[in-house]
């Protein structure tokens, strides 16, 4: 599968500090960016039917804590196990929590993920420079 460079992305977490920076994420944006829309999907290894990944689904910032909850209580994500993606803006924001373990940082406003890293849970990962799979037709940003 052809790579893209990604901005950042962290070390491999366990599942129990993948769980931590996933609760801590929407108190975070809704410091960050206030009320606004973020665009969320679940992705490989969620436990819903294949023609429900990678399906983008709006919420508002406040309704991101239960989203986020009971994706969790109703296991459709297990954090370390399930791709779980949420996108703030026109991708000011992409933060995706990998089916590999690790947390994938990218977007097009290099402050706020900046402010993100230094932000709740967040500030205790570090995130290095890296490469991440390109979805299936999805376009290649670096052109």
């Amino acid at each position: 599968m052809p790579h893209v460079v990604a901005k950042l992305h962290s070390r491999s977490l366990s599942s129990e500090e993948t769980r931590r920076a996933l609760r801590s994420l929407p108190r975070v944006l809704a410091e960050l960016v206030g009320e606004t829309i973020v665009s969320a999907r679940y992705g490989w290894g969620s436990s819903l039917h294949a023609d429900l990944q990678y399906v983008p689904m709006r919420l508002t910032t406040a309704a991101l804590e239960r989203f986020v909850e009971d994706s969790l209580a109703q296991e459709i994500v297990v954090p370390g196990s399930s791709d779980f993606c949420f996108v703030v803006g026109e991708r000011r924001l992409e933060i995706l929590f990998c089916h590999e373990g690790d947390i994938h940082l990218d977007g097009d406003d290099p402050l706020l993920i900046e402010r993100l890293q230094k932000s709740g849970y967040f500030a205790e990962i570090e995130f290095n420079p890296g490469i991440r799979a390109r979805r299936e037709g999805e376009r290649d940003r670096r052109k």
